[in-house]
Order: structure tokens, then sequence, then C-alpha cells
């Protein structure tokens, strides 16, 4: 809350469980990793007026996320921006954008 991320909004109830776009958002804002310009979501789930929308456009063209896949690992262009999120998977995102960004 100090650092005044967008997701913690005074109205935030940040005991309910965090969603997947919040998540990815989150992320981004505070390693300091430029959200990219509003555009279409490659995610069909993703609406372009999604409050995340640019956040996971962004996520997906650094390769932060691919989105879901079937259990043979294709990829099924959905992300379910508003289903809560698991610690593997935000371990995982933070580890890639730690890599990413050579830290």
């Amino acid at each position: 809350e100090s650092m005044g991320l967008d997701v913690f909004a005074p109205d935030r109830d940040v005991n309910q469980p965090a969603t997947r776009a919040e998540v990815i958002h989150t992320i981004l804002e505070t390693m300091g990793i430029t959200i990219g310009p509003k555009t279409n979501a490659e995610f069909s789930d993703v609406p372009k007026d999604h409050p995340y929308a640019r956040s996971i456009v962004t996520a997906s063209f650094m390769e932060l996320i691919q989105g879901d896949t079937d259990a043979d690992g294709n990829l099924l262009n959905t992300f379910r921006p508003d289903d809560p999120i698991n610690r593997a998977e935000v371990v995982k995102i933070i580890a890639v954008a730690k890599a990413l960004l050579g830290n």
C-alpha cells in the first residue's frame, strides 16, 4: 500500500484472493516494467476494455505468461484474467521476470 500500487486502491479488500490479472499488473508495476499501449489482447477471454488488458498484453509480449494449455501442452488462447491465481503460478511469473531483467 505504501508504494501506491494501482491494484491496492483504498476500496480494495486485500484479504480476498487476487486475480490472475491483478497479480500480473502488480508484478509489472513493482518491477518497473513499462506497460505497453492499449491494444487487443491475444487471449479470447480478455476483452480490450478489461482493466488490466494492457498488462496482460505486455506480460504476454515479454513471455512472462503464455496462457492456458491443454493436457498435451497446446495453447488454448485463453488466460482467465478474473480467476484466482495460485502460488506456483506467481512464483513462475516472478522467476521468469527476474531472469528477463537479469536480477
